[in-house]
């Protein structure tokens, strides 16, 4: 087999893996979007073995287990979804939900997570900042709740 035949083996196995991580994708969406959060998981995985560089999947499956409440599990998801270099919709809202995940202990980490998701999307609602005295004084509010909705839809 020439480098021609090679070449063109390789992209097509490509495009092959791409498209099959798509349909399961697309299938995980609509599992999710009816509720059916397990469901959805297993397809967003089979998503990332067939085509492990897309970012979408990762922050999807972090949506099923942080609507399941398995905060540890959607945090390493959304760890691995900005690994991808997803689009800024999506990067702010995976910034939103580490910052909502942090705020348990570590309060600059969260504003910090906050206020990079804020500089990307000004228009996010509610914006999320962290309220209350500066962290020159030492003393921290628990910052303003993101929806339980999930990720912007908008890309």
């Amino acid at each position: 087999m020439d480098w021609i035949e090679a070449f063109t083996k390789k992209g097509e196995e490509l495009v092959s893996a791409r498209a099959t991580s798509r349909v399961a994708y697309d299938i995980g969406r609509e599992l999710y979007d009816r509720g059916q959060f397990e469901e959805a998981a297993q397809q967003f995985i089979r998503s990332i073995r067939a085509y492990p560089l897309d970012p979408d999947p990762y922050m999807w499956l972090g949506e099923c287990h942080w609507i399941q409440d398995d905060g540890l599990a959607a945090e390493e998801q959304y760890e691995k979804c900005l690994q991808h270099e997803p689009s800024d919709n999506s990067r702010a809202h995976v910034l939103q939900r580490l910052g909502l995940a942090a705020e348990r202990g570590d309060h600059r980490t969260a504003a910090a997570f906050f206020d990079e998701a804020n500089a990307l999307r000004a228009d996010l609602e509610p914006k999320l900042v962290l309220h209350g005295v500066s962290p020159e004084h030492g003393e921290w509010i628990v910052p303003a709740r993101l929806s339980s909705e999930g990720p912007c839809s908008q890309s």
